[in-house]
């Protein structure tokens, strides 16, 4: 980290302005630079990430820069939404498990959906940090550091993070409801390798939906695994 003295010294400061306009620039990727080859300040954060064998993931930079200056020193960042499997190979490397912590917009929850394939996909295990509403990660911590530090603890898995979100979102007592709940789930469950854990969440869509196991388990043969269409690069392949 550089400091607004110039030197690198590791710390952080206060900006000697305070900028206006966006909180972030997204830009698209260049034949010099893919935002998916890179993880912010995961050069200060392996060394925590690897004592907790975890890794608290975040959308932006400026999430992880205070989130690590208020204490959560295993937290790494994506260049925006971008999340892409070398960005999970390398976190591979230091943690068993991944904190996914986004914003709770559209893009946030599907850059969480497709982290969530990836990083099972590489044998990690993952939960998921539903921010208050209209909270950044930053903005969160800030508010209550406390607060968000045993969040963090109490993570939960991947499957009830979706759910309390579909939950939240959709009328599970109408038809049309009950069928968008459904339909975000269930590539979720189909993305599990395990068929214990499967039936167990499945067991648990059917009585929050008040419908029969079978017609679910009837539905779920008809959807694709969730972020099928990318498969982690060979140099992701753990031994």
């Amino acid at each position: 980290l550089v400091s607004d003295r110039g030197p690198k010294d590791g710390s952080l400061r206060e900006p000697s302005f305070v900028p206006s306009g966006p909180k972030y620039i997204n830009t698209t990727d260049t034949p010099a630079f893919e935002k998916g080859n890179y993880l912010f300040n995961l050069d200060l954060a392996k060394t925590e990430t690897k004592k907790q064998r975890r890794a608290v993931l975040v959308e932006g930079e400026m999430d992880a820069i205070v989130l690590f200056q208020e204490g959560v020193r295993n937290v790494v960042a994506t260049k925006g939404t971008a999340l892409s499997a070398y960005q999970i190979a390398a976190l591979s490397k230091f943690a068993n498990k991944v904190l996914i912590c986004f914003d709770r917009d559209a893009a946030g929850l599907e850059a969480t959906k497709k982290g969530l394939f990836l990083a099972l996909g590489a044998g990690l295990e993952v939960a998921a940090v539903l921010l208050p509403e209209g909270k950044d990660p930053d903005e969160a911590v800030l508010a209550d550091s406390a607060g968000f530090k045993k969040a963090l603890d109490s993570a939960p898995p991947l499957f009830d993070f979706y759910l309390e979100s579909a939950l939240a979102r959709f009328d599970r007592r109408t038809p049309a409801g009950k069928k968008a709940i459904a339909s975000e789930i269930l590539p979720v469950l189909k993305s599990l390798a395990n068929e214990v854990e499967r039936a167990a969440y499945l067991s648990k869509l059917a009585q929050e939906l008040q419908v029969e196991e079978e017609i679910l388990w009837k539905q779920l043969q008809k959807e694709e695994p969730l972020g099928a269409e990318e498969a982690l690069p060979p140099a992701a392949v753990l031994s």
